[in-house]
């Protein structure tokens, strides 16, 4: 065997080895994208879980909460404040999870799952006033998302 056959034969190991590789590193990219998203996924789940739990656990806070819901000129001045503040929690949450969808680090799927569960609270009127006085302190994209998908109240341009 002379040098050049030893040589192509070297080259072709080296772009077999190559080859081997780049297939390695896109399984790791792909396994890697997936636990970003289950993580995600995870993050999303226990900040409305953690949420929900709030006001499972506190009897006073879900009175509020319920009645907020219905008419929250019904409530006290700091109890609109607790309300909103507990909406706020659940608006921030949700737009949290709307930056990571539009990022790649959650589905659609999940994304419609998550604003269902906005849509419970801002389809009432007291959570589209808590909205109405709160939206500008979250994610601007997040809050031509919301008013696209259920009516434009004063958008921030």
């Amino acid at each position: 065997m002379d040098w050049n056959a030893l040589g192509a034969i070297a080259e072709l190991l080296g772009s077999i080895a190559v080859i081997v590789t780049l297939l390695f590193l896109l399984k790791q990219l792909k396994t890697n994208s997936v636990m970003i998203q289950n993580s995600t996924a995870q993050g999303a789940a226990d900040a409305i879980a953690a949420w929900a739990r709030q006001l499972t656990e506190n009897p006073e806070l879900y009175r509020i909460y319920r009645i907020g819901l219905k008419d929250d000129s019904e409530l006290s001045r700091e109890e609109r404040g607790l309300f909103d503040l507990t909406l706020f929690q659940a608006f921030n949450s949700i737009s949290s999870i709307y930056v990571q969808y539009k990022n790649g680090g959650c589905g659609e799927d999940r994304w419609e799952s998550e604003i269902r569960v906005f849509a419970a609270n801002f389809h009432t009127p007291g959570g589209r006033a808590s909205w109405e006085r709160q939206k500008h302190m979250l994610d601007i994209n997040f809050q031509r998302e919301i008013e696209a998908k259920f009516g434009s109240h004063n958008v921030n341009s």
